[in-house]
């Protein structure tokens, strides 16, 4: 089962531990272990996630706040489950694709109508002398293609 590895970086949680809330004030700290930063790369470092950190500005941000690298960065891992292959085929549920009996009345639709509802529109209706007639229903979407008149329709009443 492959991990999926995470980290969240800590860096202002621990500079508001030791009394620092700002970018100015870390700075200086910087300068004097020879790490020269702009303020702008600082203030990414402060309010964001780093991508990518030299293992030097990270000893350093260590030194600065005397914590360790686990201090700044913490990780956690957890399992994720597998994803299908391309080619697995997955087990078909018969009962959610098979279609059921839907007969439509001029009142409206009648039975279980596979997530149809109930609806009494005239544009639905074609008018026949054994009533209105449904081939087959499978899904709302699928309800005005499946209505087929034998005869050109009349303009409902």
């Amino acid at each position: 089962m492959p991990r999926q590895i995470s980290y969240r970086w800590r860096l202002r949680e621990l500079m508001a531990a030791r009394g620092m809330f700002t970018v100015a004030e870390l700075m200086p700290h910087l300068t004097e272990r020879g790490i020269t930063l702009s303020s702008s790369q600082v203030h990414r470092l402060v309010s964001g996630t780093p991508e990518r950190l030299s293992l030097p500005v990270l000893a350093t941000l260590c030194d600065v706040l005397d914590c360790t690298p686990t201090d700044l960065i913490a990780t956690s891992a957890q399992n994720v489950p597998a994803r299908r292959a391309a080619g697995e085929e997955a087990p078909i549920n018969l009962a959610a694709r098979r279609p059921t009996r839907v007969r439509l009345t001029p009142e409206g639709v009648s039975g279980d109508a596979g997530g149809v509802r109930a609806v009494d529109d005239p544009r639905l209706r074609t008018l026949r002398p054994s009533g209105l007639e449904v081939r087959r229903v499978v899904g709302r979407s699928d309800l005005p293609n499946l209505l087929r008149p034998r005869h050109a329709t009349r303009p409902p009443v």
